[in-house]
């Protein structure tokens, strides 16, 4: 007498079913994910953006609050010299600027800031050239054109620097 037993297929995997299910969560949880990683993304280049534009108009106008002895002792550039930076370079390098003359306070005391040997302090989180825009003459501002690449936007950084 032979003894037959049952044959029992066990099968491991999913079915289609199951796998389209799980693609549509996670399709559903990138479609909620992606818009908030590209909006903390955007507004941290705003803040690294604007850190960098309020070191860069401590470099041109000086720090009003480095002050000893009711002096001001770190006047910027365009305290040393007394006109803006044009180009940005000169604020790491002295060129054809006059001297520092400790008696007259005035001359190239740089460098302004420091820098790595990249011109990446140059250009803002969006890879945009900075500007230094004079509206009138009392009116001349630090210019970021913001994430669109162009002036006017909208969506410029500007901070005043007279």
């Amino acid at each position: 007498m032979m003894i037959h037993k049952p044959l029992h297929h066990s099968q491991s995997g999913f079915t289609l079913i199951e796998l389209v299910m799980v693609i549509i969560i996670l399709s559903i949880l990138s479609a909620i994910a992606v818009p908030k990683v590209t909006n903390i993304i955007e507004v941290s280049r705003d803040k690294a953006t604007r850190g960098e534009m309020t070191e860069l108009k401590k470099a041109i106008m000086g720090d009003p609050s480095a002050v000893a002895g009711g002096t001001l002792v770190d006047k910027g550039f365009n305290g040393d010299i007394g006109k803006l930076p044009d180009p940005f370079s000169e604020l790491i390098t002295q060129g054809s600027l006059p001297n520092w003359n400790r008696y007259t306070q005035t001359g190239w005391n740089g460098p302004y800031i420091s820098e790595d040997g990249s011109d990446n302090w140059k250009k803002d989180a969006w890879d945009n050239e900075y500007i230094i825009n004079s509206y009138t003459a009392g009116d001349t501002s630090l210019v970021s054109n913001g994430p669109d690449g162009a002036f006017g936007g909208g969506d410029d950084l500007i901070v005043h620097l007279k």
